[in-house]
């Protein structure tokens, strides 16, 4: 009687690791479902317009009338109704990207009543007495040397919207060595099309009512709510200039015409001038005193609130 012999298949060893090549395996139907969501890829605000901190600046209303005819848009008495307007609808652009206002069509036309603060140059007066004080030794010292030394004062250490304006305007001299110059330089307002456009969309400023669906692009839906492109700058727009105003102090002090010096008065105020010179943010006092000269300079910026004015 013969024993079967029972042939196996050759024992395989199993597989470890990654399995890679051609392999045996059970057939299954079906399969399962898998998802995976990430964080959302936010777009990036067009952020055409910055924030700005603008406490302690100098803060005045200005026509937007000036700022619309730059542009070539001509609007009704009201200050609404757009009569004619340069803006190219095609092109969806104004042919003009930059304006640029003058120290005198600043000044032209300016009032007490459109100045809203004087900011940081609130105390300008009051802390030149001071420094002038200490320099002559708080009308001791030195003040016996040099005539109306111990009577040194500037509007009464008051500086607001009157001593602005005086100071704006300048062209004042009193023929004994007192004067206020003429303000010069210029502001300039670059890449009107791009940040204008993005203030309509945005309304940032608050003041302007869009209807359903329009944006800055719409040159048919806006006229009611002087919203669009072609409307341009409208009451209650902001322009800050960081570095708007530098106000230059000084005071002439008689040389000596003998040595020694008896005046030794910038010796006095070399601590102060230490701590009164600083430089913040946009602001900033630089002061130098010497025998025959104390001159200061003051920078802030300045901000300007587009009003109905005209």
């Amino acid at each position: 009687m013969s024993i079967p012999v029972v042939l196996y298949p050759p024992v395989n060893k199993i597989q470890t690791g990654t399995y890679s090549g051609s392999f045996y395996a059970f057939t299954a139907s079906g399969g399962y479902e898998l998802e995976q969501q990430f964080e959302t890829i936010k777009f990036v605000p067009f952020d055409a317009v910055n924030q700005y901190d603008m406490t302690g600046s100098i803060q005045v209303q200005y026509d937007v009338r000036t700022f619309n005819k730059k542009l070539g848009i001509v609007k009704d008495a009201n200050n609404i109704v757009v009569i004619d307007s340069s803006y190219i609808f095609a092109e969806n652009q104004y042919p003009i990207d930059s304006i640029t206002i003058s120290a005198n069509e600043f000044v032209a036309g300016m009032k007490t009543t459109q100045v809203i603060s004087v900011g940081k140059y609130s105390t300008m007066y009051s802390d030149f007495i001071a420094y002038v004080n200490t320099y002559f030794g708080y009308a001791g010292g030195f003040a016996s040397l040099f005539s109306k030394s111990s009577l040194f004062e500037i509007n009464k250490g008051i500086f607001d919207a009157s001593s602005f304006l005086m100071l704006i305007t300048g062209g004042i001299s009193d023929g004994s060595g007192a004067y206020i110059s003429n303000m010069t330089g210029s502001i300039t307002i670059s890449d009107i099309n791009r940040t204008l456009r993005y203030a309509i969309d945005a309304n940032i400023f608050g003041n302007r009512n869009p209807l359903t669906g329009t944006t800055a692009y719409d040159p048919v839906n806006n006229r009611q709510a002087n919203y669009g492109m072609a409307d341009g700058f409208i009451a209650g727009d902001l322009i800050f200039i960081p570095g708007g105003t530098h106000v230059t102090l000084k005071l002439n002090i008689d040389a000596e015409s003998f040595l020694p010096l008896n005046n030794v008065g910038s010796s006095n105020v070399a601590t102060l001038t230490q701590q009164s010179n600083n430089i913040m943010g946009n602001f900033s006092t630089n002061t130098v005193a010497t025998s025959t000269n104390i001159t200061r300079v003051l920078t802030a910026p300045i901000l300007i609130q587009l009003a109905n004015l005209s």
